[in-house]
Parts: C-alpha cells; sequence; structure tokens
C-alpha cells in the first residue's frame, strides 16, 4: 500500500512537471514570434493566458533566469543574426521595432558589451 501512494505522488508530479514544461514551451513560442514586437511580461501573460507570477516560476525553474533576461538574450540573438545578414543597425532597429536607432545601440552596448557599430566592424561584416 506505501508503495502504490509512493508511485501515486511520483506520477502526479510527472504529470505536474510535463504540464509546466509545456506551458514553459509555450511561452517560449510566444516569445520567439515576439521578437519584433518587444513584449512586455504584462502582454506575454495575456498572450499566454497565465498569470505574470507564473510565467517567473517557470522560466526560474526552466531557464534559470528571470522571463526578461531570456526575452532580452533572444532579442540581442536575432538582432545579431539580422546584422550578420546584412542589415544595418538603423534597419535592424527599425525591423525589431526600438523607439529609435539610438535606443537600439545603447540597448546592445548594455547586453552585448558593444554598440551595433563596433560589433559589425569587430567582426568584418560587410555591406
Amino acid at each position: 500500500l506505501q508503495l502504490s501512494m509512493e508511485q501515486r505522488e511520483r506520477t502526479i508530479e510527472t504529470q505536474k512537471s510535463s504540464k509546466q514544461a509545456l506551458e514553459y514551451q509555450r511561452v517560449v513560442k510566444v516569445m520567439q514570434n515576439g521578437l519584433y514586437k518587444n513584449l512586455s511580461l504584462t502582454e506575454l501573460s495575456a498572450d499566454c493566458g497565465i498569470s505574470v507570477s507564473y510565467i517567473k516560476r517557470l522560466f526560474t525553474r526552466y531557464a534559470g533566469m528571470s522571463p526578461k533576461s531570456y526575452y532580452i538574450q533572444m532579442r540581442v540573438r536575432e538582432a545579431l543574426r539580422l546584422l550578420r545578414n546584412g542589415h544595418t543597425a538603423e534597419e535592424t532597429s527599425e525591423l525589431m521595432n526600438f523607439s529609435s536607432p539610438n535606443y537600439f545601440s545603447i540597448f546592445m552596448k548594455k547586453h552585448l558589451g558593444l554598440p551595433p557599430a563596433e560589433y559589425i566592424r569587430k567582426n568584418s561584416i560587410g555591406y
């Protein structure tokens, strides 16, 4: 009897874990689809139909970081991809819905350690 109770508890925990993993994957997919929108956590929550606090718990568990940090990393990677594919910093800024090329430069310097122009120069990306 004890063994069956433990097995049942493990099964319930696995089901909860699987459900959470699927919800986490769904939130990541919404983030990926929103890379060009500059989603807020509130918008992400509404788009996914789950609370902000639950999204934060999912990301702490599965990504080891906040959803905001994860989303920023995704946006930086996408911006770098666009730059490597020949888009100018100004085009990338506009495509990714930054308020201005100057703000895009500040954002990249903060999160990448260098502004887009320097990244392009250091990586010999020609236009």
